[in-house]
């Protein structure tokens, strides 16, 4: 993963580094335990010995390849083939290979801009069809009908999740009010009464009130990131502002002394807290969304998928163990 990194700092190819020195130590410890006489110095395996350093030669691994082409080099198979006369061939296949890279580069310069014009008119028709409420870099859709607290709560009576909202909501909306130094309305305290039509909720599925949600986020937590299971999306209006909150459930409890093999395999191991324990949260804090899978031996634990890409890889290396 760090070498397939598309930015590249000291801490990240110092952290890379020290991985390969892992990798090559478990590397001789492996053939000193196994009865063979492989031999590790094969030019794949070796690539890795030099590969920050052609990093810091020549930039990412994306802007250059060890391996000139696939399936026995096809391309150069084909020019030799078909466009030499077999002699001088070096320099015939340089020069029809340059051919080639500026026909790919304009080909995929039309591409690029065709799909840009197809984002473009997506994006114009599902502002049509569907309007977002944005909120700086935050946008929510598919927003339903305003709903009043006490309706909500009555929609989801057997969510033990829902079973203190209206006092989550409240505290939440005065410690956010006081920390921010934003004036509270009419200079007293929040009090949401049941019947207030201040909610408005976001989609969560076709059936929002039936189906479970396994939408998964990253939060800032201040301190310390955090994982959590995203509950419901909501706004709500105080004093004509709209304000877009999270109801969420805190994948951040302890599941105890990591064990050597979570360690060893890079296991990124999370634990629910109960259901009623569910916070309100600003969508302000909300980082990004996260690839957990559940644990199906371990009903409250998860497991955090950290190879969908790099981003979400640097970020466990800092929210868990780098050794």
């Amino acid at each position: 993963m760090y070498l397939s990194l598309d930015l590249q700092t000291e801490d990240t190819i110092s952290a890379g580094e020290h991985e390969l020195l892992q990798y090559s130590a478990l590397i001789q410890s492996y053939a000193a335990e196994t009865d063979t006489t492989k031999n590790w110095n094969f030019p794949k395996n070796h690539t890795y010995k030099h590969a920050f350093s052609d990093i810091r030669s020549k930039g990412v691994t994306r802007n250059y390849n060890t391996k000139p082409n696939e399936k026995i080099h096809r391309l150069f198979k084909t020019i030799y083939k078909f466009r030499t006369n077999f002699k001088d061939i070096k320099k015939q296949i340089t020069e029809i290979e340059h051919n080639f890279l500026i026909a790919d580069t304009i080909r995929g310069d039309l591409a690029l801009q065709d799909s840009y014009n197809n984002r473009l008119h997506h994006k114009a028709q599902k502002a049509l069809e569907e309007p977002l409420d944005q909120f700086e870099r935050i946008y929510l859709g598919a927003k339903e009908n305003p709903t009043s607290l006490r309706d909500l709560q009555e929609s989801h009576a057997n969510d033990s999740a829902f079973s203190t909202f209206r006092t989550l909501l409240s505290t939440f909306m005065n410690n956010l009010f006081v920390e921010y130094n934003i004036p509270l309305p009419n200079g007293s305290r929040i009090t949401l009464k049941p019947e207030q039509k201040s909610i408005i909720s976001s989609k969560s599925s076709m059936s929002p009130m039936k189906i479970e949600r396994f939408d998964h986020i990253l939060v800032n937590g201040g301190e310390k990131n955090f994982f959590a299971k995203l509950i419901l999306l909501f706004a709500i209006k105080l004093d004509n502002k709209d304000y877009p909150l999270a109801l969420i459930q805190p994948l951040d409890r302890s599941t105890g002394v990591q064990r050597h093999k979570n360690k060893d395999l890079r296991f990124y191991r999370i634990g629910a807290q109960p259901r009623n324990k569910a916070e309100v949260i600003s969508v302000h804090f909300i980082i990004r969304g996260a690839y957990v899978v559940p644990d199906f031996e371990r009903e409250t634990e998860f497991l955090v998928v950290d190879t969908i890409d790099g981003d979400m890889f640097l970020q466990l290396q800092d929210i868990f163990y780098t050794d």
